[in-house]
C-alpha cells in the first residue's frame, strides 16, 4: 500500500472566517489513509487574536491535525519605524519565515504544499520553491489584496509559483485567470458546508439575546467588516418594521479588528431608535445556536466570493436575500432559491426582505429549493473529493516532472 500524500497548509493567521471553515470541513471527512496533515501558522495565535477572530484550532486538533505555529508577531504590533526602515523589516521578515517553513517541508518530507489566502500564498509557494516541492495548491478568491502600490507583481510571482489554483466561485477564478502574468491550472470547487448543529435550544439562545419567543428573525451571519453590508441591513430595518411588527434583525459575527465598524453600526441603531428591535452580538458558542432562531437569512455584501453562511442556510431550507457578487448568483437562483440584488441596492434589498418576510408560502418554497441545491451541491463530503482528486494530480505532476517524463 503506497504511504499517505504528505500535505502542509499554510496560513498567516487561524482564525474562524470562510476559508478556514472550509479547510475545516475538507479535513473533518478527508481519507485519513491517503492524507496526512500538517498545518503551519504563521503568527502568533494570542488571547487577544482569539478573542477577535475565533477559535478554531480546537476544530482543527480535534480531528488529528498537527499544527506548528512559528509565532512571529504581526507588523500592527510592532514598534512603527520609518517608511524605508519599515519595508526593511517587512523583506526580512518575509525572508526568515520562507526559509523556516522551507525547512519544516524538508524535515517533515512534505509532497504537496497546499496555499491558503494571499499572503499565505506568498509565503508557502516561495517556501515550496525554496524546499524543492513543485506540488503547490492554491485556494485564493480574488485580487483585492493585491491590488495596491507596489503588490500587483508580488501577487502574480505568487500565483506563477503555484501549480494549481483553486477558488470556491467561478466567478472569482476567471477573474483571478485574467489578472495572473502566468495563470495555473484553475479548478472550480464548490464550497462544502455541514448543516448547522445548535447546541441549546432555541428559546434559551432567543432569551439570551434578547430577543422575544415569538418575533420574526431576519439573521446575518458574517464576520463584522463593512463590505459585508451590515449597515446596509441596519438601514433597511426601519422599512421592515413598518410592514412586519414583530420583526426582528439579528447581526452576528466576530468583530476581527473592526471595533470602529462595530461602533458606527451600534451608533446608526441608536440613531434609528431601534436598540430593541436589532441585535449586534459576537456569539462565542455553536453557530448552529444562532442558525436556530433565523427564519430569513440576508447577506447584503458588496464584496464576496462564496459566503458560506449562504449555503448553511440552505442546509436548513431557510431562503437568503443577497447580493450579486462574486459566485453568489451560482448558489442561489434569483426568484427560485432566494433573492439576488444588485450591491448597494437599498431598496430592491429591503423590499426582497420585506416580501420574504410577510410571504409564507414563497418562503417556504423558496426554503425547499435552496434545501435541495444545497443537497445537489454543497455537501461537505462532495467538496473533499474534489480536493482530493486536484491534490493527487498535483503530487502526480510533480513525480511526473521528477522522473523527466
Amino acid at each position: 500500500m503506497a504511504r499517505p500524500i504528505r500535505m502542509a497548509t499554510v496560513y498567516t493567521g487561524l482564525g474562524i472566517g470562510g476559508d478556514e471553515n472550509r479547510l475545516l470541513h475538507y479535513l473533518t471527512h478527508r481519507d485519513k489513509d491517503a492524507f496526512e496533515h500538517l498545518v503551519t501558522v504563521v503568527l502568533d495565535s494570542s488571547d487577544d487574536f482569539e478573542a477577535s477572530s475565533g477559535r478554531i484550532r480546537h476544530r482543527y486538533e480535534a480531528h488529528q491535525v498537527d499544527i506548528v505555529s512559528l509565532r512571529e508577531k504581526p507588523f500592527r504590533s510592532r514598534r512603527p519605524l520609518p517608511q524605508p526602515l519599515a519595508a526593511l523589516r517587512q523583506a526580512n521578515t518575509f525572508v526568515r519565515v520562507v526559509r523556516r517553513l522551507a525547512r519544516i517541508f524538508v524535515e517533515r518530507r512534505i509532497d504537496v504544499v497546499d496555499t491558503r489566502l494571499s499572503m499565505g500564498t506568498l509565503v508557502g509557494a516561495a517556501a515550496a520553491r525554496l524546499a524543492g516541492i513543485k506540488a503547490v495548491v492554491a485556494t485564493n478568491y480574488g485580487t483585492a489584496h493585491w491590488d495596491r502600490f507596489g503588490w500587483r507583481l508580488l501577487g502574480q510571482s505568487s500565483f506563477a509559483m503555484v501549480d494549481t489554483l483553486v477558488s470556491d466561485s467561478q466567478a472569482r477564478l476567471t477573474e483571478m485567470a485574467r489578472w495572473a502574468r502566468f495563470p495555473p491550472i484553475c479548478t472550480h470547487v464548490p464550497n462544502g458546508v455541514p448543516r448547522p448543529v445548535p447546541e441549546r435550544s432555541a428559546a434559551v439562545v432567543r432569551q439570551e439575546l434578547g430577543i422575544g419567543p415569538d418575533a420574526f428573525v431576519i439573521g446575518q451571519v458574517a464576520r463584522l467588516q463593512p463590505y459585508k453590508g451590515q449597515m446596509h441591513l441596519i438601514n433597511a430595518a426601519p422599512a421592515i418594521l413598518a410592514a412586519r411588527p414583530d420583526a426582528h434583525i439579528l447581526i452576528c459575527g466576530y468583530v476581527q479588528r473592526q471595533e470602529a465598524y462595530r461602533q458606527r453600526l451600534l451608533s446608526r441603531i441608536e440613531a434609528l431608535g431601534l436598540g430593541h428591535a436589532i441585535t449586534l452580538v459576537s456569539y462565542p458558542g455553536a453557530v448552529g445556536d444562532i442558525w436556530g432562531v433565523i427564519d430569513l437569512h440576508a447577506h447584503p455584501t458588496e464584496r464576496d466570493s462564496s459566503p458560506i453562511a449562504l449555503m448553511e442556510a440552505m442546509s436548513l431550507g431557510k431562503p437568503s436575500v443577497s447580493t450579486d457578487v462574486g459566485g453568489i448568483a451560482e448558489i442561489v437562483v434569483d426568484g427560485r432559491s432566494g433573492r439576488v440584488l444588485p450591491a448597494g441596492d437599498l431598496t430592491g434589498i429591503t423590499d426582497a426582505l420585506v416580501d420574504l418576510a410577510t410571504d409564507e408560502e414563497k418562503r417556504a418554497q423558496f426554503g425547499a429549493e435552496a434545501h435541495a441545491r444545497y443537497q445537489a451541491q454543497h455537501l461537505p463530503e462532495m467538496m473533499t473529493r474534489r480536493m482530493e482528486a486536484i491534490y493527487r494530480a498535483a503530487h502526480e505532476r510533480a513525480q511526473a516532472r521528477r522522473r523527466g517524463h
